[in-house]
């Protein structure tokens, strides 16, 4: 899953209400804003996607990457990469009805599992053969609607404020 931070649209308004001192420093401004803006917008996801998913955020943050906004793109893109968790990473317990696990932060009875040697959690298919059980996956969580619109409003509030900074801070070294 990937959230794109991009501010094409919004620059031609900016330009023309800079001095012309500030519109030699315009690309870079925008290029560190969104570079800061997109380190928020994966902070903020990694914390709720780790409430989501039950697991603490270090691990979380290791499939998250930020591709970085430079120059010529305006940029910035924050990707979650990571195919689904088993079962038995959610302190998979075997009981006899089946296994319990507690993905998605809540104890659930998966009927008819069982637990392979401590490795993964398993059903049977009818035609013979094992069918491994999948917990929560980051890209999906990361994609759901409630945190896609936290990170919209985080881009919608940070980003004029960092730009703000940012274009002061340049021209100020000028």
């Amino acid at each position: 899953m990937t959230f794109k931070i991009s501010v094409r649209a919004d620059v031609k308004k900016t330009k023309r209400s800079l001095s012309r001192l500030q519109r030699t420093v315009l690309p870079a401004s925008i290029n560190g804003a969104l570079n800061k803006t997109a380190k928020k917008v994966q902070t903020k996801a990694i914390k709720l996607v780790s409430k989501e998913v039950g697991l603490p955020q270090k691990e979380i943050r290791a499939h998250f990457s930020i591709v970085k906004s430079n120059f010529t793109t305006l940029r910035a893109i924050v990707i979650s990469r990571r195919r689904a968790y088993s079962l038995y990473r959610f302190q998979a317990r075997q009981t006899k009805d089946g296994v319990t696990a507690n993905a998605w932060g809540q104890r659930k009875t998966y009927k008819h599992a069982f637990i392979v040697r401590n490795q993964f959690v398993a059903i049977r298919k009818k035609g013979g053969g094992l069918k491994a059980l999948h917990g929560p996956s980051i890209p999906v969580e990361h994609s759901k609607d409630p945190i896609t619109r936290a990170q919209s409003l985080v881009v919608g509030v940070d980003f004029p404020l960092i730009f703000r900074r940012e274009l002061t801070r340049r021209v100020a070294r000028l």
